[in-house]
């Protein structure tokens, strides 16, 4: 039997390894069942209870070889987690670093904690709605902290409005700029650190105040309830 070409380009296509499936994609196959490949509990379930069951905030480490389905998994907890009824529900927020950071360059710890900082900080914009768009605000305050410790000749333009959310991609793909920034953070390593912390926790209570304003109840719901961050 011949196969027209098209329906295989089409089938190559959806067996892609480098990319994730989406919680509830029908290609999904569960190798945690029938039979089981992978232990007996799915990954995800034990990564699950673990962060629930946790009586502090914890940090787990979700690791293999490229193309094994990491983030087809962590995709699948976030929706379990979304979808769950308390106490095992919450706002996850899944973050790309590839989409911040150049994955061919070395990483820093600013690299990673400038990423998340914003991405938490843009999460909290698009709940409240604000005016600026999404992210706005935090990157015009990471720009103007960071322009006082540059030299005049630096690359870096002296204007916010020249970049606008486009910095997180000049921070990613143009290396001099990156560069230059990274060494005036050097200078100001301590202060950059406490101050991605307070954002972080300012944009946290941000993020909790729309989850915490839902109904609780409801006659025609009664399974609906306030959701938690973790």
């Amino acid at each position: 039997m011949t196969v027209d070409r098209s329906i295989i380009r089409r089938l190559i296509a959806q067996c892609d390894p480098q990319k994730p499936l989406e919680a509830g994609s029908p290609l999904y196959v569960p190798f945690d069942k029938d039979p089981s490949v992978r232990g007996e509990q799915a990954c995800i379930d034990s990564l699950r209870r673990t962060i629930f069951d946790a009586e502090s905030p914890t940090c787990q480490l979700f690791t293999g070889f490229p193309g094994t389905g990491k983030t087809s998994e962590l995709l699948r907890l976030a929706g379990q987690i979304n979808s769950n009824p308390p106490p095992d529900s919450g706002y996850v927020l899944y973050i790309n670093c590839e989409e911040y950071i150049h994955r061919f360059f070395p990483v820093s710890v600013t690299d990673v904690l400038g990423a998340i900082t914003y991405c938490v900080a843009r999460e909290a914009d698009k709940l409240e709605k604000t005016a600026t768009p999404p992210g706005e605000t935090y990157l015009r305050q990471f720009f103007d902290s960071i322009r006082r410790f540059l030299p005049t000749s630096a690359h870096l333009q002296p204007k916010f409005e020249l970049y606008g959310l486009n910095l997180m991609l000049e921070l990613r793909n143009n290396r001099t700029i990156h560069d230059e920034i990274e060494e005036a953070l050097r200078k100001r390593f301590q202060d950059f650190v406490r101050e991605c912390y307070e954002e972080i926790g300012r944009s946290l209570k941000r993020i909790q105040k729309p989850s915490e304003a839902a109904p609780t109840a409801s006659s025609s719901s009664p399974t609906a309830s306030r959701r938690s961050t973790r």
